[in-house]
């Protein structure tokens, strides 16, 4: 579990994917990508791991 500090993708890893596909976004269109149906807390874990933190410091975090 990510909680338990397990990796869910190294940090090398999230940094390259936030990397390579954040550049891509087009923030003027609005794009229907199922993000909405997450919760409040899935989508503060969501930027959390876009910032390229840990699991570790992730589950670390107050909520």
């Amino acid at each position: 579990m990510i909680a338990d500090g397990e990796l869910l993708f190294a940090p090398g890893v999230t940094r390259r994917l936030v990397e390579t596909f954040a550049h891509r976004a087009d923030p003027t269109r609005r794009r229907t990508t199922g993000l909405d149906a997450l919760t409040d807390r899935e989508t503060h874990v969501l930027h959390l791991v876009g910032q390229g933190l840990t699991n570790e410091d992730v589950a670390a975090r107050p909520w």
